[in-house]
């Protein structure tokens, strides 16, 4: 049974003002960052050089997309911007490359798992939410900058959801 906590205060304040508003796509699309198409893309991904060369025209950027499913990138030095993952496996996005940098996504995992796992990129206003873990840092050098980390899922008889986790 999932179960969230309640609303914070009234009048409470998110640094920065960060909010589903002016994160992730939809803030991309709102400051003009973001096309409002959405390039549909179903199923579990690999993102490898493979992938890159026969679904992305080789290009290392895959930009304006909407995933149902989770995402494996597995490709050094790719740019995922503007685009949603939705998840419901252990992850929604697992970095196992280097250099990888998340500019403007929305990532939801609906399930006990995390979000995004892994380490080696960088996040920039991403807006990343759900999952027991919504950002679970495995291996080194993450930089998250502006980004909108909110509503762990609370699951189980003994919770212990955290916004971010770094376990090395």
């Amino acid at each position: 049974t999932v179960t969230n906590p309640p609303p914070p205060p009234s009048g409470s304040t998110v640094a920065l003002g960060l909010s589903a508003s002016n994160t992730g796509v939809v803030g991309g699309q709102n400051s003009g960052v973001c096309s409002s198409t959405l390039r549909e893309l179903s199923g579990a991904i690999t993102i490898n050089d493979s992938w890159l060369d026969s679904q992305n025209g080789g290009s290392r950027t895959l930009e304006n997309f909407n995933v149902s499913g989770n995402v494996v990138v597995a490709a050094d030095n790719v740019t995922l911007r503007c685009g949603r993952v939705s998840g419901n496996a252990n992850y929604t996005i697992e970095n196992r490359s280097n250099g990888l940098k998340l500019e403007w996504i929305e990532a939801y995992q609906g399930s006990d798992g995390k979000t995004i796992l892994g380490g080696n990129y960088t996040a920039y206003r991403c807006n990343v939410h759900g999952g027991e873990d919504s950002i679970h840092v495995n291996t080194g050098a993450v930089t998250i900058t502006e980004c909108y980390v909110h509503d762990q899922n609370y699951i189980g008889g003994d919770p212990h959801p955290d916004a971010i986790q770094a376990t090395s």
